[in-house]
């Protein structure tokens, strides 16, 4: 099917990688639900007259889980009755809003340093990525809703407001941004901060290769260098990076809903826990996990195909004396009598 050796051995990991992610969200599954169904510390959690809602604790009940959670039923929420799925996906847009935005902002600062290199820009980043990674999401939060929101007035220290929807009491699109501007910032220097240092380092280690220093000694620009070369190289490496800084953003997003007064997943699974509902739990869990899968699934089938593919060697150039023209070598066997 494939002829191309290259093509073949990246089809081959690609295929590789995909069994290895189905192996990986069955690990996830079964995890999941030894945690929350199976295990004996957490069954007395549930009250009674909620039993019949929790799964068999068995391997086919497991399997009945997993079969019920691929066709989008994940059990029935023990604190109001209302299927798990209805619950997730009512709090999902408020999620995906603080994502986008702070994701946004995040490759701000993680991108600042392919713009200029080693630049003052890219320095004042740097520092303020380290004062960034120093400090955790619940503290930036508290910080900058007193500083913003309390103090100066800029913006709400809390709350949500729909776009479309008046059920939080206020919508449009500029009281929506004006509620969005805090956890953006929150998230986006959480995760940015991050991002920001581990692609500096690998920007550092690649501009130090031997290439890059043959490119310089022929008179190439930095910025062309980086975009035509480093760029190229660092691909994969970056694709990866930006999958574990998204895991890395899913932890935070629990602290900054719960601060911020935010609707979302990340508020909801800690009322979940509080409310010691498991159905409902474990649901949040599986679909962070899933999509941490996917998406890494999908950083790792780029990369295969961002590899720098190896170039076909130019024809060896024979000089020939009687001609003084170089001439492409044909074969060895030639006879020298010809000449």
């Amino acid at each position: 099917m494939w002829r191309n050796p290259v093509v073949q051995r990246t089809g081959w990991q690609a295929v590789a990688r995909i069994g290895t992610t189905a192996i990986a969200f069955c690990a996830v599954t079964l995890l999941v639900f030894m945690a929350f169904f199976a295990s004996q510390s957490q069954r007395p959690f549930s009250r009674r007259e909620h039993r019949e809602l929790l799964p068999d604790p068995t391997f086919r009940g497991y399997l009945h889980y997993v079969w019920r959670a691929v066709h989008g039923d994940l059990g029935t929420s023990v604190g109001n009755g209302d299927p798990v799925t209805k619950r997730m996906f009512h709090a999902l847009p408020v999620t995906l809003s603080v994502l986008v935005g702070g994701i946004v902002i995040s490759l701000l600062f993680a991108l600042a340093p392919l713009l200029r290199p080693r630049a003052g820009l890219d320095r004042a980043f740097g520092l303020f990525s380290v004062g960034g990674i120093s400090v955790h999401p619940v503290w930036a939060a508290l910080v900058l809703s007193w500083l913003f929101g309390a103090h100066w007035h800029l913006v709400p220290k809390q709350g949500y407001c729909g776009i479309t929807a008046e059920s939080t009491g206020c919508s449009g699109v500029t009281h929506w941004v004006s509620h969005m501007v805090l956890p953006w910032l929150v998230y986006g220097l959480a995760t940015g901060a991050y991002f920001s240092l581990a692609v500096r380092a690998l920007l550092g280690s690649e501009l130090n290769e031997d290439y890059v220093r043959a490119a310089r000694a022929k008179g190439v620009g930095e910025r062309r260098i980086v975009r035509a070369h480093v760029m190229r190289n660092i691909t994969p490496q970056l694709l990866g990076l930006f999958v574990a800084n998204l895991g890395i953003g899913f932890t935070s997003l629990i602290f900054i809903e719960r601060i911020l007064d935010l609707p979302g997943l990340g508020n909801l699974f800690a009322v979940a826990l509080r409310q010691h509902d498991a159905p409902l739990t474990a649901g949040i869990t599986l679909l962070a996990a899933a999509t941490i899968t996917v998406l890494t699934l999908a950083a790792d089938l780029l990369s295969l195909l961002a590899q720098p593919r190896p170039r076909r060697a130019p024809a060896e150039l024979v000089y020939v004396p009687a001609i003084g023209l170089p001439t492409t070598s044909t074969s060895s066997s030639a006879d020298p009598s010809s000449a």
